[in-house]
């Protein structure tokens, strides 16, 4: 994934947003259902286990201040 596509993705996305909170649609509301839009495309091509890997590897790195054991080669 290429910077311009996570461009592409954040130019839509903040469109996306205004546009929820002009309707007064909750974010909380609004981030499940692009959860939920985000595995409906990936099980267009992905496995139910590979889809399953991905929201763990999320959900365990959702903390931005956890500190990660450095491993040596």
């Amino acid at each position: 994934m290429g910077a311009s596509d996570r461009q592409l993705v954040n130019c839509h996305l903040e469109a996306l947003l205004t546009e929820a909170a002009a309707d007064k649609v909750p974010e909380d509301l609004l981030g499940r259902l692009l959860v939920e839009a985000a595995v409906g495309l990936w099980r267009n091509g992905r496995s139910i286990e590979d889809i399953a890997a991905e929201l763990r590897y999320t959900a365990d790195n959702l903390d931005p201040d956890a500190e990660y054991p450095f491993m040596r080669p």
